[in-house]
């Protein structure tokens, strides 16, 4: 969510990570915008954090802006492969089947400091990634909305 909502210019952007004010993050985000003269908004919504249909329903009401809830599938998020990916995919792939030549199972492909890297699946598994507080502020402390 946070990697969409810097992309796509969102006006303000829900985390499970970090608690909202639906007046402040979103409302009088969305008017203080209005007020400049823009006229379509993104809410960026990451999963966990409820219903999309309902918090649709509530900036609508709250703000008098038409508003539609929209949820994207992995594909849609993922948008285009660029030639990047195909390359990486292509490493990622051939590092896998060599793994596989060598009799390395339940393995898991990864980028790790730049470079490839295979875990046991387990430890893949048990993994966090951490959330990016960094990023978050940037994309909400920044007037582009």
């Amino acid at each position: 969510a946070l990697g969409a909502g810097m992309a796509t210019g969102a006006t303000s952007i829900l985390v499970p990570e970090v608690p909202y004010d639906f007046q402040k993050d979103i409302v009088d985000r969305m008017l203080s915008s209005k007020a400049l003269g823009k006229h379509h908004f993104i809410v960026m919504v990451a999963e966990g954090i409820g219903d999309v249909s309902d918090l649709a329903k509530d900036i609508e009401k709250a703000t008098g802006v038409e508003t539609r809830a929209t949820v994207l599938g992995h594909v849609q998020r993922g948008g285009r492969p660029s030639a990047r990916d195909r390359i990486l995919a292509s490493q990622m792939g051939y590092y896998a089947a060599h793994l596989l030549m060598e009799g390395k199972t339940e393995r898991v492909v990864a980028i790790n400091n730049n470079a490839l890297e295979d875990f046991d699946i387990d430890d893949a598994l048990a993994m966090k990634k951490p959330f990016d507080d960094e990023r978050y502020d940037i994309l909400m402390n920044t007037a582009y909305f």
